[in-house]
């Protein structure tokens, strides 16, 4: 509607058909949003999702988690998905702010229990991930110039790629 914005992103399609998307929702004119969530629709209809998790909640390890991103599937009942903070800093008092996401950790999520989620310990500077197997992610952290591959069974870390010198490593995507 005219006095609101919905916005849908971070679509993570399934091989079966369903989506994993997240929407927010605000007030025109607003900063920051009203709320999100992360939902659960087909590739063919979109619009008719249902909710997954809602944010901002109370994440178990006791951050809040102001925004999802980059969701993806673990198989077919499981999803990972970094929980994140979301500033508006300003660089002056007059300046118009900008947007700050920081990955605060990596989430597992059991679809078949929605309220079910644990933070993956060691993840707290997260800022991409993508699945490599139903127990295994790549991701980056921030400022980093390295790939890493992370087993979530084990909590085991290997490097696979290193940007380095000079290079930091960003939105990583597996093939």
């Amino acid at each position: 509607g005219v006095d609101s914005t919905d916005v849908w992103a971070w679509p993570a399609p399934a091989a079966d058909g369903r989506l994993l998307l997240t929407r927010t929702w605000g007030v025109s004119r607003q900063l920051n949003p009203v709320g999100g969530a992360l939902e659960l629709a087909t590739v063919a209809r979109p619009d008719l999702a249902r909710i997954l998790r809602s944010f901002p909640y109370l994440a178990p390890d006791g951050q809040v988690h102001q925004g999802i991103s980059s969701p993806g599937w673990l198989g077919d009942s499981e999803a990972v998905y970094i929980g994140d903070r979301i500033d508006y800093p300003r660089a002056c008092s007059s300046c118009p702010p900008d947007t700050l996401v920081t990955g605060l950790g990596l989430v597992r999520l059991d679809l078949n229990n929605p309220g079910q989620l644990a933070v993956v310990p060691g993840t707290g500077e997260i800022s991409s991930v993508t699945p490599f197997g139903p127990t295994t992610v790549l991701m980056t952290t921030r400022g980093s110039s390295v790939v890493t591959q992370l087993s979530l069974n084990g909590g085991t870390t290997i490097p696979i790629h290193d940007f380095a010198p000079g290079g930091i490593a960003r939105d990583v995507e597996s093939a």
